[in-house]
């Protein structure tokens, strides 16, 4: 299941083309309703990581991130 999150903030984080960003975050938003308590982990432990998914967001942008997500 982390595996589909990594994939996922990869491509919210550029990986993807701008145009398939609906389409994902469609998927993104599924999964936290049918699997909260992995999303949270999963979200936790990613955007943890330095410059993960990308270099530009700071640790209070992805602190914020997760908690507006995981309302």
């Amino acid at each position: 299941m982390i595996d589909s999150y990594l994939c996922l903030f990869q491509s919210i984080g550029g990986a993807a083309p701008r145009t398939n960003i609906e389409h994902t975050t469609g998927i993104f938003l599924a999964m936290n309703v049918s699997y909260f308590t992995v999303a949270n982990s999963a979200m936790t432990v990613l955007l943890n990581q330095a410059n993960y998914p990308a270099p530009q967001p700071t640790q209070e942008q992805k602190s914020r991130f997760i908690k507006d997500v995981l309302k």
